[in-house]
């Protein structure tokens, strides 16, 4: 039909053509043409038609029948499908499922569709009335009873699958709840108690915020439950298995807080037991603390024992006041155990630790104390043994001096003194004796020092020993000088006497008359009998002289030679007398009575000037050469009066024979018998007045003597000398009650010169009143020992109590100081437990502080009742009460900063320890937060939201934390904390960390978000895609079917799909949009890494920080360490005394200046500081001097010249030296060559020696100085047995050794020595520095000044030449020298220089009669000190003093100066007046030195 129409229509187009381009007449016949075939169309069309009408009504019919039947066929399959559903087994299999079912339902809709058309065409089947409306009817019910029952299992299966994914999501949910129920049990499981209080406490705010953030996130397990009582009350197929899975997860979250709970209790526990092991271990450190004091050997030091032993007193007193601390630590321990502690058994090991370690402190504390007796018991032997050796020593000193006395009296005072020392040494015998037994029993009783003090006692014991050889050597010495004096003064009895008589008998005069010649004959008769009574002396001196030779005398040449002269000149007068005698006899004839009388008158005018001599020297030697003279008149008035008596008988006769004259005779007579009875009263009263003198020297000798003894004691009974502290003045009174003792013992001395005194008195002595006054000056003198004696013992008794108080002052003061230490370190702690174990011993000190502050109280009251016993100690005691009180005053006010500081510190700590906390849990869940990556399917993403979640809920329990944190923050800065800025810090850290962490949390929320979007975005791609999949092949299916029934069948079936596709359309939507998610996520890893980098650096900073902090504090407790042992130093001399010595010496001469920078150099304290001990400089307040001596008139009498320090002598140079003497003076060895030490200090040209610097600054000297003027100085090269050794040759012939300690130390004594030994005496201060800094040369300077002394020797030999007395005693005979020469005359002559210079012709002054009378007339004794003065201040060399002078005594001293420098001139140099003495023997020698005055050769 369709090619017919085409053929017509092209008819029809071409007849329309061929119309159109022909005419009509042409065209008719084609027009009726197509007229005719168009009508046959129309008719043929409409039979078609008809014929398709029925046809299709038949077709209808068919193809209705036939789709119904194909549908029911569908549906029936789509039955069976859906009736084939069974419950998927996972919730991946539920969602596929789901799809499926859904594009099932998608189908069954797109079905519908077509049922309803087929409905449709039936109906209007059945309403045209179609032939087979019945059975169109009947096949519609039928589809739609099968589309119903299709509906009907669409809606079970999808139930089905809709409990299984509920099931399975439920299963998810439980799996997801028991997965966040199983981390919280691992955290419970964890059985870490903590180590440390801190740990503990650190464990239970974890626990605390775990159980918060537990009960936060238990909404999991909420959920689980909700979800799935709503799954059972929905009547679930499986509600018993859900039923099961809530019970066991309600059981297990049970269970998790029955394990919170109980952890919550293990860890109270632990908090319990970590506080009682924190005790235990404090108290142990305390006790192994306390117990290494306790096993310190301090006891082995003597030094400050007393301290030592109350130190020790306090420390037990602290062991028996923490006994409260063990108590209280066993019975809380006990306590834990009876409540079953979980570490009872570590608790019990803990206790018999601690108790096995204070067991052990009690023993070693009672050890020490046993010890520390035993050491009081050896110092008080040591004292003893001290005390002993100070008087050894002071004998020894005796024994080494070389004065054995200027003549016999000296040498008779020096004898007695030497066996008063021997007297002593008999005494001392039992002293060392019960030395030894002392020593005996310590060694009996094991005392731990027996062997030292044994030690010491065999060494005094040897000492004492080795004093009798040096003894009998002082004592022949002195025995030897003594006979040498007496017979020396013998001689020059006799050659004063020889010397009187020679005149007489080499005279010239014969008379001019016989009775001249008689009378010359009488008187040369009484020269003869006196030169035979003499005879008698001359042979007793030659028998002395002979004996002393026999003797084996030190001085054998000088008497050999001084008795020779002696006899040659007695025989020249015998001779010359013999010879006047012929000469005599020869004019005897002419003159014999007459000049009897005159003879005897002009002897008693002879006489008479003698007998009224009346200002005889008060000295023993002149006293008794005048008796000598008086007993030698008396023996020639005995021939006088035979004369008389002859004169008398021949007068008498005269008269009797009436002489011429007679008269005169009678007169004369008369006159000469008056004469005579006069002149025999006046020589009986001169000798009376002669004896009584000489009783009187004796008193007063002896006077003297015990003047001398009470002056030498009077120094100790008034010394100032209080001692440094209570051991101290301990020996002090000892030694004290022992010059008590000896004062006593001395009394009888005292009475029997006052007896003596008083025989002198009862006898009438002419001397009575210079007797008296002796006496009346004894007396005072005793009284005034007495009284300054009992002063000094109350003094010294009273000096105890204040030392008492001071020591306790100190004690307090040092006690104090011990817990300052304590406050004085700045370290606070750097966690709470250490914080918590400082306020623990805080508690500990408040306990130590009201013991201390009793202490205090102790002290003010001691103190006050000393301010009322001793007025004047109530600065140096009120001194000592502030001291203490400001140190109380600072502890408290240390003590209590330092508890504020510490609770400050423990605030901040605490809320440090809070931000770590926070700081560390923000990390942790930070790193929750960004550990995970991302799931990779859609129940892992919806798993980690989940649990994204739950870490929401936890920070969201700690919220209030951080606000709290943030609040108390803020208050510590209102309360001006001085970590203000750092808690600012901490604040604005964790605000930060805060926000970073809701801001992670936030962004980790969108991007999980957006991965859970993609992931579903995913499941929808796979599932299209799986549906495409599954799709392709109907799509590429290439059958398009072989009949119209297969094509149709298959239209239908691409209907379907495109029904299917439609519906599917709205997925494709779904899957068609574009994310991101992989790019934010990078971004994101971004931005958390260097988060990450910022918190690593930051934890690196409070590592480092931390680190510095303590680093910080180990220097601090080094520091508070080194202070602590300066403070616990003993400084035992005063160094600002001694500078200040040295300075106000140093300011005595013109180079003050210099001498005293040189002594703050040679200084070895210039460069010392003084550190406190927190670092803070503070001036040192002097406590003031005390004194507890009643001020009496004789303690101002005897104190007023003791001079201050102000006056010690200025140094060139000082130190500890090594000396050894080799030879004494005159060059004789040594009687004691030992070497000893001494603190050696060189005062302008004296060498003096002590035995310390404090000794120096109390001028105590232990040795005689040494005179180094013109000495010899040099190093000792050949001296091997010790090193760096000088050797000084003194003026007198002495020679010492000197070891220094170095090379350098020997060069500078040598310079200095030599530098000043070559110094005039008016010069001996100038300092040597200043020379070498002036330029000068110290060698140059030497040789000048030795040209300078020769030039001065010369001309003191020059203008002593010529002298007048020299020319006069020219013909004297030399006597034995009494002065040692001067140094430049030794090998050249056995006269002093000056003597060789003024007496050239062999006269010497000082010798024969006028130098007997200058000795005789001498009145300074060897006790005198050569005093030399130095611009109105005049300076003894030998105790190193100064005494101001005033102006009479200045210009006296000085003119005595000016007499003393010009006998020096002359020629005789006294510098000093020590002698020393030894022998060829070792025993015997200077006094040889001193009569002959060279150096043997």
């Amino acid at each position: 039909m369709v090619g017919i129409e085409k053929r017509l229509e092209d008819h029809k187009t071409v007849s329309s053509r061929l119309l159109a381009d022909y005419p009509a007449e042409i065209t008719a016949p084609v027009k009726e043409k197509m007229e005719s075939l168009t009508a046959a169309w129309s008719e043929t069309n409409k039979k078609v038609v008809d014929r398709e009408s029925s046809l299709v009504n038949s077709v209808q019919f068919h193809q209705f029948i036939y789709d119904c039947q194909e549908y029911q066929a569908w549906l029936l399959n789509m039955d069976k499908k859906l009736k084939s559903v069974e419950v998927p087994t996972s919730a991946a299999e539920a969602d596929v499922l789901l799809s499926l079912h859904k594009e099932r339902r998608t189908e069954l809709n797109t079905r519908q569709e077509q049922f309803k058309g087929l409905k449709a065409t039936g109906d209007s089947l059945v309403a045209e009335g179609h032939a087979e409306a019945e059975k169109i009817g009947a096949e519609i019910e039928k589809t739609t009873e099968i589309q119903e029952n299709v509906g009907h299992s669409w809606e079970q299966a999808k139930l089905l699958l809709i409990q299984g994914n509920q099931l399975h999501a439920f299963k998810q949910q439980n799996q997801l709840a028991l997965s966040w129920l199983e981390e919280k049990e691992a955290v419970l499981n964890n059985d870490d108690i903590g180590d440390s209080l801190a740990a503990v406490e650190a464990l239970i705010r974890k626990h605390e915020g775990f159980v918060n953030t537990f009960e936060k996130q238990s909404s999991v397990m909420a959920d689980l439950m909700k979800r799935g009582e709503e799954l059972i009350n929905n009547d679930h197929n499986e509600a018993d298995k859900i039923k099961e899975y809530l019970d066991n997860a309600q059981s297990r979250l049970a269970e998790a807080r029955e394990k919170c709970v109980s952890r919550h209790a293990t860890l109270a526990a632990s908090t319990k037991l970590q506080q009682f092991l924190r005790k235990t271990f404090d108290l142990k450190a305390w006790v192994k603390e306390k117990t290494k004091v306790a096993l310190d050997e301090s006891y082995l030091d003597l030094s400050n024992l007393v301290n030592k032993i109350q130190k020790h007193t306090s420390f037990e007193a602290e062991i028996s006041a923490n006994r409260a601390r063990l108590t209280a630590v066993q019975e809380e321990g006990e306590l834990m155990c009876q409540h079953n502690h979980f570490a009872s058994q570590e608790i019990v090991s803990q206790l018999e630790d601690l108790d096995s370690e204070w067991s052990h402190l009690v023993e070693t504390s009672a050890i020490k104390r046993t010890r520390l007796a035993e050491a009081n018991s050896a110092l008080v032997y040591f004292h003893s043994i001290d005390e002993f050796e100070g008087w050894l020593e002071g004998v020894e000193s005796a024994l080494e001096s070389s004065d054995h006395g200027k003549d016999h009296s000296a040498a008779s005072k020096l004898l007695k003194k030497l066996i008063s020392v021997e007297q002593d040494v008999s005494k001392k015998k039992e002293t060392l004796k019960s030395l030894g037994e002392q020593s005996t029993k310590f060694t009996a009783s094991k005392h731990f020092m027996s062997a030292e003090m044994e030690s010491r006692y065999t060494g005094l014991q040897t000492r004492f020993e080795a004093l009798h050889e040096p003894l009998q050597i002082r004592r022949d010495n002195l025995y030897d000088s003594q006979q040498l004096h007496s017979f020396n003064r013998e001689v020059a009895d006799e050659s004063f006497w020889v010397e009187e008589k020679l005149p007489l008998a080499s005279s010239d005069q014969l008379g001019h008359s016989t009775s001249e010649v008689q009378a010359l004959q009488q008187k040369h008769d009484l020269l003869e009998a006196d030169i035979k009574t003499h005879e008698k002396i001359m042979t007793s001196l030659e028998s002395k002289a002979e004996q002393m030779l026999r003797g084996d005398h030190f001085a054998a040449e000088s008497i050999r030679t001084t008795v020779a002269n002696l006899k040659a000149n007695y025989g020249q007068l015998k001779d010359l007398a013999g010879l006047r005698r012929q000469r005599l006899v020869d004019a005897a004839e002419a003159q014999l009575f007459y000049q009897k009388l005159n003879e005897v008158v002009d002897w008693i005018k002879e006489k008479d000037p003698i007998l009224k001599v009346k200002d005889v020297p008060n000295d023993k030697d002149s006293v008794q050469v005048y008796l000598k003279k008086m007993t030698d008149i008396l023996t020639e008035m005995e021939m006088v009066n035979k004369k008389v008596e002859t004169l008398k008988v021949s007068s008498q006769k005269m008269v009797d024979r009436s002489h011429y004259d007679e008269n005169n005779i009678k007169t004369r007579m008369s006159d000469l018998a008056e004469l005579h009875e006069n002149f025999r009263s006046l020589l009986l009263e001169q000798k009376q007045s002669l004896t009584d003198q000489m009783e009187v020297i004796e008193f007063i000798n002896e006077a003297e003597d015990v003047t001398e003894w009470i002056d030498a004691s009077m120094m100790t009974a008034a010394s100032e000398d209080y001692g440094k502290d209570v051991g101290h003045v301990e020996i002090l009174i000892k030694s004290f009650n022992t010059f008590i003792i000896s004062i006593e013992e001395y009394q009888e001395k005292y009475k029997s010169v006052v007896g003596m005194g008083q025989q002198l008195l009862t006898a009438g002595n002419v001397h009575h009143e210079m007797a008296s006054a002796k006496l009346t000056e004894l007396d005072q003198l005793w009284e005034d020992l007495r009284e300054l004696s009992l002063a000094r013992q109350e003094a010294l008794s009273g000096a105890k109590q204040v030392h008492v108080f001071d020591k306790n002052a100190d004690e307090t003061i040092m006690w104090i100081g011990e817990k300052e230490a304590l406050f004085l370190s700045e370290d606070l702690g750097q966690d709470l437990e250490t914080i918590q174990s400082l306020l623990d011993r805080q508690e500990g000190f408040q306990r130590d502080l009201a013991a201390i502050q009793g202490q205090v109280k102790n002290v003010e009251t001691e103190a006050e009742v000393l301010c009322e016993l001793f007025p004047d100690a109530s600065a140096h005691v009120q001194s000592k009460v502030e001291a203490t009180r400001g140190a109380l005053t600072e502890l408290v006010s240390l003590a209590t900063g330092w508890e504020m500081k510490l609770k400050q510190n423990q605030i901040i700590q605490r809320y440090f320890d809070d931000y770590r906390e926070l700081m560390a849990w923000s990390s942790e869940v930070l790193a929750k937060m960004t550990s995970p990556d991302l799931a990779a399917d859609l129940a892992g993403a919806q798993t980690l939201i989940t649990r994204h979640k739950e870490i929401k809920a936890e920070m969201d329990s700690r919220a209030d934390s951080f606000t709290r944190f943030k609040t108390n923050g803020e208050n510590l800065i209102q309360d001006g904390h001085f970590m203000a800025a750092e808690i600012a810090e901490k604040i604005a850290a964790l605000t930060t960390r805060k926000e970073k962490m809701y801001e992670s949390w936030e962004l980790r929320k969108e991007l999980y978000c957006q991965h859970l979007d993609y992931l579903v975005w995913a499941r929808d791609v796979s599932t299209l895609e799986s549906w495409i999949s599954s799709r392709e092949p109907t799509v590429r299916d290439a059958t398009l079917g072989e009949s119209i029934d297969e094509v149709e069948k298959l239209l239908k079936l691409q209907r379907d799909f495109e029904g299917t596709v439609v519906a599917q359309e709205n997925k494709l939507e779904g899957v068609n949009r574009i994310t991101l998610i992989e790019q934010n996520f990078t971004a994101l890893r971004e931005k958390e890494e260097n988060e990450r980098r910022e918190e690593a650096a930051r934890k690196e900073k409070e590592r480092l920080d931390a680190i510095k902090k303590k680093e910080l504090a180990r220097i601090n407790n080094e520091r508070r360490r080194e202070n602590e042992r300066r403070r616990t130093q003993e400084i035992r001399f005063n160094k600002e005394d001694f500078d200040q010595m040295r300075m106000m010496g140093g300011a005595t001469n013109s180079n003050s200046s210099d001498t005293h920078n040189n002594s703050e150099d040679a200084s070895p304290f210039s460069k010392q500081e003084s550190i406190r001990l927190d670092g803070k400089k503070q001036l040192h307040k002097r406590i003031p001097s005390f004194t507890t001596r009643r001020q009496t008139q004789s303690f101002r009498r005897h104190t007023k010249n003791v001079r201050g320090m102000e006056n010690l002598p200025p140094v060139e140079i000082d130190g500890y030296l090594e000396r050894k003497q080799e030879l004494q003076a005159g060059g004789k060895r040594a009687t004691i060559r030992s070497w000893k030490s001494y603190y050696t200090v060189l005062c302008g040209q004296l060498l003096c020696f002590f035995r310390d610097q404090e000794d120096f600054v109390q001028s105590k000297a232990s040795s005689s100085p040494i005179m180094i003027h013109q000495a010899g100085i040099e190093a000792a090269d050949d001296y091997t047995k010790k090193s760096f050794v000088f050797r000084v040759h003194s003026p007198d012939g002495a020679e010492y050794l000197f070891a220094t300690p170095n090379q350098e130390t020997q060069q500078e004594w040598v310079k200095k020595l030599k530098f000043h030994a070559g110094l005039p005496p008016s010069q001996q201060l100038r300092s040597y520095n200043s020379l070498v800094e002036n330029g000068g040369d110290a060698e140059n300077t030497e040789t000048e000044n030795a040209e300078r002394a020769d030039r001065n020797s010369s001309s003191s030999i020059h203008s002593g030449t010529g002298s007048p007395r020299a020319q006069l005693l020219s013909s004297s005979p030399p006597l034995p020298e009494s002065q040692p020469p001067p140094p430049h005359a030794r090998g050249s002559s056995t006269l002093p220089a000056g003597a060789a210079g003024r007496y050239g012709n062999g006269a010497r002054e000082g010798y024969g009669v006028q130098g007997t009378k200058e000795l005789l007339s001498k009145k300074a004794g060897s006790r005198e000190g050569i005093a030399v003065l130095e611009s109105g201040v005049l300076v003894d060399p030998l105790l190193q003093r100064k005494y101001p002078l005033l102006d009479e005594e200045t210009a006296a001293a000085a003119g005595g100066t000016a007499r003393r420098s010009q006998g020096s001139q002359d020629g005789y140099s006294d510098t000093t007046d020590t002698v020393s003495v030894t022998s060829s023997k070792e025993k015997k020698g200077s006094v040889l030195r001193r009569f002959l005055g060279g150096k043997k050769s």
